[in-house]
């Protein structure tokens, strides 16, 4: 009797813990802009989730990604999007490259919904830390470049929402 109630409180978990993981989003980069743009997927909705380069966790980033955008929007009115970097690495090391601080692979993230929102923070050598979007529709913009010399680890970001007007 003992063994079976145990089961069961074990599969309980189990499902739990299953149905829990289910609601988080993977997230990835695109190397490539759909039909000749530079939009490289279409706009997601979500206050959840986990935003990788295209390697993924265990991968590098593409070569030769040229100005590709990922844009995260929330799920509730009120809210922005805020991005807290938990791995970021780019190559910056070439002799010449021309992106922002003279970076070979960079990523910027922009304030807003669109390609040509304001750039809240670009850059290689240095993780973004965390950015929450300031703008009315809450959303943040991902533009990423990589030349094809060096590839290297890329970012793992935690998507999340706040109340807009909230740092």
């Amino acid at each position: 009797m003992h063994s079976a109630i145990t089961g069961r409180i074990h599969g309980l978990v189990l499902g739990l813990t299953i149905s829990i993981g289910a609601f988080a989003q993977t997230y990835f980069h695109s190397t490539v802009g759909m039909q000749s743009t530079y939009t490289g997927n279409c706009m997601v909705t979500t206050c959840s989730g986990t935003y990788y380069d295209n390697g993924g966790a265990a991968g590098n980033y593409g070569a030769n990604v040229n100005n590709i955008f990922r844009t995260f929007c929330p799920n509730a009115a009120g809210m922005c999007v805020r991005a807290t970097f938990t791995q970021f690495a780019m190559n910056d090391t070439y002799f010449l490259c021309f992106g922002p601080n003279s970076c070979c692979d960079y990523l910027s993230i922009l304030n807003g919904p669109v390609q040509n929102s304001p750039a809240l923070w670009s850059n290689c050598t240095a993780s973004p830390g965390t950015i929450t979007a300031n703008n009315a529709s809450g959303c943040l913009t991902f533009r990423f470049v990589s030349d094809g010399s060096v590839q290297l680890a890329g970012w793992t970001a935690t998507l999340s929402c706040v109340p807009c007007g909230i740092g």
